[in-house]
C-alpha cells in the first residue's frame, strides 16, 4: 500500500499524525541491532526508508499549539485585556473630541477664527481615519503589541508639538502627525479576532464599540471644566496624560495574543526543547518575501475599493459614518444650542451625559439581544438569514431612534420657555442609534464578508472617521447660516439632518430585506457565502507541509483563490486579508536523495486500493470500466451497491474487483478500512424526499467513513458546475451541499470535479425519439445557446485519472471543472440526433414560464420547484450562466469524446 500519490510530502499534516506515521513504519522493522542514521528505519526485506519528516520543514498549526494561543486564554484574562483596549480606545477618541475646547483659547492666542482654529479637529479626524487602514497590516505581521505600543508612543510623542505650539502652524503639524500615528479600531478588532473564534466575538465587539463612542463623549465632559479653569494647553496635557496611563498599563500588563507570532515562538520553543521539525508560519519566508509593492497597495486599496463597489458596505458604512459624525457635529453645536438657557461652560460640557447614558443604554440592551442571536443561530444553521441579516433584527428597531431622535432635537431647542430636559432626552435617544448602528454594521459585515471583513469593516471605520473630520468645520456655520433669516436657524439646520437620517434608516431595511441578493451579487461576499458553515465544520488548519513550488503573492492568492483553499490559517490577515503563508523556502531535498523515500512507492509496484461510493449510477460504473481499463493492474478497486448481485459481469470477471454490499445512506454499512484512495458520488433521490438533507446526510456518512478508515490518502468528490453557489441553482445545491461537508474531511488530499451537462442526457426520451415524427424536449432555451457538454465517458476516465494520479494537487481542495472537447447548442444536438437517427428530427423548446408544467409530469410536487431552478440557472441571465469563450478561474479539463460519439453510444 502507498503512503502517498506522490514524490512530494503531503501539504496537510499536523505533528501527531506525523509521530503515528513514523511509528506505523517503525512496526515492521527488524528490531535486532542497528545502527547509522536515526532518521533511517528498515523495513522487512531490508530496505531502507526515510521517516516522514526527514527533509521537509512543517508549519506549526492552530490544532497543535491552540491550548497555548489567545482563544485559550482563561475568560478573566481576556476581558482584562480587553478592558485595558477599552481604555486605550478611549483614550484615541478622547483626543478627537477634547481639542475642541482648546479652540477659543487657540483662536485667541494665535489671532485664528474659531474656524481656522477648528481646522486641528478636523485634520486629526480625517488623518485618523487613514492611519487606521495604515496601522492595521502591520499588526499583523509584528504582533499587535509592539504596534499598538508604536502607535501609542507616536500619539502622546504629537502631543507635545501641540502643548508646546509657539505658533498655529505647530499645531495643524502636531494634530496631523497624531491622527496619522492612531492605529485605532482596526488593531483592536484584531486583538477580538485572535482570542475569540468568529461566532462566540460578539459580545466583545459590543464592548469595544463602547469604548470607541464613548471616548468621543468623554472629551467634552472633560474640556468643560478644563475651559472654564485652565489654560487652553491643559486640553493637550490632559491628553497626554491619559494616553501615556494607558501605554504605560498595555506595556506591563498586556501580551502578544496575534496567533502567527504566537505559533512562531512557540515553534522556536519546540525546536529547541524537542528536536521537532516543526516551524511558525513566519519563519519559513523571509520578511522581503512577504511583502511586495503589488500586495500592500491592494491591502490598503481594497477597503476604498470595496466602499465604492458594494452596496452593503456603502450604504452601512454611510449610515454609520453619518452617525457619527452628527456626535461631532453636536459637539461644535451645543454651545449654540444651550446659550439659549445661559448654560456655562461647564454646564455645556455635561449636556454630552444624556448621549453617553443612551451609549450605556444600547450597549446593555445589546447583551439580551445577542444572546437572543446566537440562540437563533444555533437554532437554524442551514438558515442564511438566520446566519447573517439575523445579526441587524435590533438595529430594525433601534435605528428609527436616529431620525426621531434628530427631529425630536429639532422642535426642543427653540430655548426658554421649553425645558432643555427635553432637548437631552432626545440626545440620548440619538445616542442610542449611534451606538446601535456601529455595533450591528460591524456585526454584520465581519459576518458577511469573512476573510474580508478586514476591509469591509475598515471602509465603515474610515466613513465615520472621514465624515466626522469634514462635517467638523462646516457644522457651526451650518447651524448658524441655515434659516438664519427666521430665526429658527437650529431647528432647520437639525430638521435636515433628519431628513439625511430618514433616507439613510430606510436603507437598513432594505439590506435586512434584500441581504441575501445583495450578497449573491457580491463578487467578495458570494465566494465567502459559507464562510461560517466551513470555519464550524473544518474547525482549526492543519500543519503543512513546506513546498515552494506553490509560491504565489499573497495578495494574488487572495483574489484569485477561493477561500476553502486556505488551508494555512484562520487569523486575519491584513495584508490579502487571510493571507496564507507566502511559500519561497527551497527545502533543500534533492531528488536523487528521496529515491528510496516512502513518497516514492508508488513506483515499487505496490497495490493502491480504490474505493468508487457507490458505484452504481453510470458515472460510477465509468469510473470503474476506466480503472480496470489502466495498464497498471497493481489497482484494487471496491466498489459499492446496495445489492451486490446488480454488480455487471463485465466487472466481477477481474481478480482485482471487489463488489462490497453497503448504502451509503446507511453509515453502519459502511468500511473504507485498506483504502488509499476514494471516490464520492452523491446519488440522486426522485421520490420527494429532501434532497439537500439526503445530499448532507450521505455525504456525512461517507466523509466519517473516511476518516474511521485511516488510511485514505485522498478523496475526489463527482460534483457539478453550479456548486460554488449556495442559492439558486435548485438540485444543484446537493453538490454544492456535498462539497461544504467533503471541504472538511480530515486526509491529506480532496479533490472536486465539477462536471458540466451531460451529453446523454439528449437521448433520456427514448419515446419520442423512436416516434414516426421523432423530437425532443430542450430545458435549454434558445436553441442557439451554447452550452458546456461532456460525455460519461470521459468522466469516468477523469475521475478515474485524478483518484490515481502521481501528482499532489497545488490546493485543498483543488476544484476542477470538466468539459466536452467544445461547447454546443440544442441546435447542435438537432442536427446530430438527425445524422444518427438518419431522419429528421425536431428540436421543441421548453421555456422558462413552461418548465414547472413540463417537470410537473416527471417528479413529485415537492421537488419541481428544485428542478426549475437548476434548468434556468445556466439559462442567459441566470446565475451559474457559462462564458464558454472564457475558463475564468477554475482549472479545465478536457474530454476528447465529441457530441455524436456519446450520443451514438447512449442510442445502441
Amino acid at each position: 500500500m502507498p503512503t502517498h500519490f506522490s514524490n512530494d510530502p503531503p501539504q496537510v499534516i499536523n505533528q501527531n499524525d506525523l509521530h503515528i506515521a513514523n511509528s506505523r513504519l517503525e512496526g515492521s522493522v527488524d528490531h535486532g541491532p542497528s545502527s547509522g542514521d536515526e532518521r533511517t528505519v528498515h523495513n522487512a526485506s531490508g530496505g531502507g526508508l526515510e521517516k516522514l519528516g526527514t527533509y521537509d520543514k512543517y508549519e506549526i498549526t492552530e490544532d497543535d499549539c491552540y491550548e497555548e494561543l489567545g482563544y485559550s486564554f482563561p475568560k478573566w484574562k481576556k476581558w482584562y485585556i480587553l478592558t485595558v483596549i477599552f481604555w486605550v480606545q478611549v483614550s484615541m477618541n478622547f483626543n478627537t473630541s477634547l481639542y475642541s475646547n482648546a479652540i477659543p483659547g487657540i483662536s485667541e492666542e494665535f489671532g485664528v477664527s474659531a474656524q481656522g482654529a477648528r481646522c486641528g479637529a478636523m485634520i486629526f479626524l480625517v488623518l485618523y481615519a487613514f492611519g487606521c487602514e495604515l496601522w492595521a497590516p502591520w499588526s499583523e505581521e509584528f504582533g499587535r503589541w509592539p504596534i499598538m505600543q508604536a502607535s501609542l508612543f507616536l500619539v502622546n510623542i504629537w502631543q507635545l508639538p501641540v502643548a508646546l505650539a509657539p505658533n498655529f502652524a505647530s499645531i495643524m503639524v502636531g494634530r496631523a502627525l497624531g491622527g496619522l500615528s492612531s492605529a485605532g479600531g482596526s488593531v483592536t478588532l484584531g486583538m477580538i479576532a485572535d482570542m475569540w473564534e468568529a461566532d462566540n466575538q460578539q459580545y466583545a465587539v459590543a464592548y469595544v464599540v463602547f469604548s470607541s463612542v464613548g471616548g468621543s463623549v468623554l472629551g467634552p465632559i472633560v474640556g468643560g471644566f478644563t475651559e472654564q479653569f485652565l489654560d487652553w494647553r491643559w486640553s493637550i496635557w490632559i491628553q497626554l496624560i491619559l494616553g501615556g496611563f494607558v501605554q504605560i498599563v498595555h506595556f506591563f500588563t498586556v501580551p502578544e495574543t496575534r496567533s502567527t507570532i504566537l505559533m512562531n515562538r512557540i515553534a522556536k520553543k519546540r525546536r529547541k526543547e524537542t528536536n521537532a521539525n516543526i516551524w511558525g508560519p513566519d519563519e519559513l519566508v523571509p520578511f522581503q518575501d512577504r511583502f511586495s509593492a503589488k500586495e500592500i497597495l491592494i491591502t490598503w486599496t481594497r477597503p476604498f475599493k470595496m466602499f465604492l463597489t458594494e452596496p452593503i458596505v456603502l450604504v452601512l458604512s454611510l449610515l454609520s459614518g453619518f452617525s457619527d459624525a452628527l456626535i461631532f457635529m453636536f459637539i461644535q453645536s451645543f454651545a449654540l444650542v444651550y446659550a439659549q438657557w445661559d448654560f456655562s461652560t461647564i454646564a455645556v460640557g455635561l449636556s454630552f451625559i444624556p448621549i453617553g447614558v443612551g451609549y450605556l443604554i444600547a450597549w446593555l440592551a445589546f447583551i439580551p439581544a445577542i444572546w437572543k442571536n446566537v440562540k437563533e443561530r444555533k437554532e437554524k444553521p442551514h438558515d442564511e438569514r438566520a446566519q447573517y441579516e439575523s445579526r441587524l433584527w435590533f438595529l430594525l428597531y433601534t435605528a428609527p431612534c436616529l431620525p426621531i431622535g434628530l427631529i425630536g432635537f429639532a422642535w426642543t431647542i427653540q430655548g426658554p420657555p421649553i425645558h432643555w430636559i427635553g432637548s437631552m432626552v432626545f440626545a440620548a435617544i440619538v445616542g442610542i442609534a449611534n451606538y446601535s448602528i456601529y455595533m450591528a454594521t460591524i456585526d454584520y459585515m465581519i459576518c458577511a464578508y469573512g476573510p474580508y471583513s478586514a476591509s469591509a469593516t475598515g471602509g465603515n471605520g474610515w466613513a465615520r472617521d472621514f465624515l466626522a473630520g469634514v462635517l467638523t468645520v462646516p457644522a457651526t456655520p451650518f447651524f448658524q447660516n441655515i434659516g438664519k433669516s427666521s430665526g429658527k436657524n437650529l431647528e432647520y439646520a437639525s430638521t435636515i439632518l433628519f431628513c439625511i437620517s430618514f433616507v439613510l434608516v430606510v436603507a437598513v431595511y432594505v439590506i435586512y430585506w434584500k441581504g441575501p441578493a445583495l450578497r449573491k451579487r457580491s463578487p467578495f461576499a458570494q465566494r465567502l457565502a459559507d464562510e461560517r458553515q466551513e470555519v464550524q465544520a473544518e474547525g482549526r488548519r492543519g500543519s503543512i507541509a513546506y513546498d515552494n513550488r506553490r509560491r504565489s503573492s499573497a495578495a494574488s492568492a487572495d483574489v484569485e483563490r477561493p477561500t476553502y483553499s486556505r488551508q494555512y490559517s484562520n487569523s486575519h490577515r491584513f495584508f490579502g486579508e487571510s493571507r496564507v503563508t507566502p511559500r519561497g523556502t527551497p527545502r533543500g531535498t534533492p531528488s536523487a536523495s528521496r529515491a528510496n523515500s516512502v513518497h516514492n512507492v508508488r513506483r515499487s509496484n505496490t497495490t493502491m486500493q480504490v474505493t468508487i461510493a457507490p458505484a452504481s449510477t453510470k458515472t460510477g460504473a465509468a469510473i470503474v470500466r476506466s480503472l480496470l481499463s489502466f495498464e497498471n493492474k497493481s489497482i484494487n478497486i471496491k466498489a459499492l451497491y446496495r445489492n451486490v448481485k446488480k454488480a455487471p459481469l463485465e466487472f466481477t470477471s477481474y481478480d482485482n474487483f471487489t463488489a462490497i454490499e453497503a448504502d451509503v445512506s446507511d453509515a453502519s454499512s459502511l468500511d473504507f478500512s485498506g483504502s488509499d484512495a476514494v471516490l464520492a458520488i452523491t446519488p440522486p433521490v426522485y421520490d420527494g424526499r429532501d434532497i439537500v438533507a439526503h445530499a448532507e446526510n450521505v455525504s456525512k456518512n461517507v466523509r466519517d467513513a473516511v476518516e474511521k478508515a485511516g488510511t485514505v490518502k485522498r478523496l475526489v468528490l463527482l460534483s457539478s458546475v453550479g456548486a460554488e453557489f449556495s442559492e439558486g441553482t435548485g438540485e444543484l445545491k446537493t453538490n454544492h451541499t456535498a462539497e461544504q461537508v467533503f471541504k472538511a474531511t480530515n486526509v491529506p488530499e480532496i479533490i472536486f470535479v465539477r462536471c458540466t451537462y451531460f451529453m446523454e442526457n439528449w437521448t433520456m426520451s427514448t419515446e419520442t425519439l423512436k416516434a414516426p415524427e421523432p423530437f425532443f424536449y430542450s430545458t435549454i432555451t434558445p436553441l442557439d445557446f451554447k452550452v458546456a457538454m461532456v460525455a460519461v465517458k470521459d468522466i469516468g476516465q477523469a475521475l478515474a485519472s485524478q483518484l490515481v494520479k502521481e501528482s499532489t494537487p497545488p490546493t485543498k481542495p483543488h476544484v476542477l471543472e470538466l468539459h466536452g472537447p467544445q461547447p454546443y447548442t440544442p441546435l447542435d444536438v438537432k442536427n446530430v440526433l438527425s445524422q444518427v437517427l438518419e431522419k429528421e428530427v425536431e428540436a421543441r423548446a421548453v421555456e422558462k414560464q413552461d418548465l414547472p408544467a413540463f417537470y410537473g409530469k416527471i417528479f413529485p410536487p415537492q421537488i419541481i420547484n428544485e428542478w426549475v431552478e437548476m434548468a434556468t440557472c445556466f439559462l442567459p441571465g441566470g446565475i451559474a450562466e457559462k462564458d464558454t469563450t472564457n475558463s475564468g478561474d477554475v482549472d479545465i479539463i478536457r474530454g476528447k469524446t465529441e457530441l455524436i460519439e456519446a450520443i451514438q453510444a447512449a442510442l445502441n
